[in-house]
């Protein structure tokens, strides 16, 4: 009795996936994020592993920058075979003046299969208006 016990408990903890959770070797996907954040938010996110976009044009780009953000011009005639060179599996912080261009940026960005996508509300005048940091580009 107590061999068919514990032969029932045993394939009860398998058939419920308890037991072998995560043990077979499966990819799990992973719901792609796209997201509109707050200033204060997109600074929290700038601590970890990520990179920043600046999508505004050249000039606007060397009128202030925020921090560690690399431009790609989102009128230059390069600018998806640009972001399709990233890496998409890493996480990307992208802006521009008002937040105007960044929705059609990352629908750009969710056709090239980028995985972690989150966007300046109000772009880098909300940045300002907030009063956090604007760095020089050189």
């Amino acid at each position: 009795m107590k061999i068919f016990l514990a032969t029932l408990a045993f394939g009860l903890l398998i058939a419920s996936g308890i037991f072998f959770s995560n043990m077979t070797g499966a990819v799990v996907y992973k719901e792609p994020v796209y997201e509109e954040v707050s200033p204060q938010r997109f600074a929290e996110l700038m601590t970890g592993d990520v990179e920043i976009i600046d999508i505004r044009t050249l000039e606007e780009y060397y009128s202030g920058i925020i921090q560690g953000a690399v431009n790609i011009d989102y009128y230059s005639t390069s600018f998806r075979e640009e972001l399709s060179q990233l890496d998409k599996d890493k996480t990307y912080l992208i802006y521009c003046r008002t937040g105007s261009r960044t929705s059609n940026a990352v629908g750009i960005m969710r056709e090239l299969g980028f995985n972690e996508v989150y966007v300046l509300k109000g772009g880098i005048t909300s940045w300002r208006n907030t009063r956090l940091p604007i760095s020089s580009p050189f």
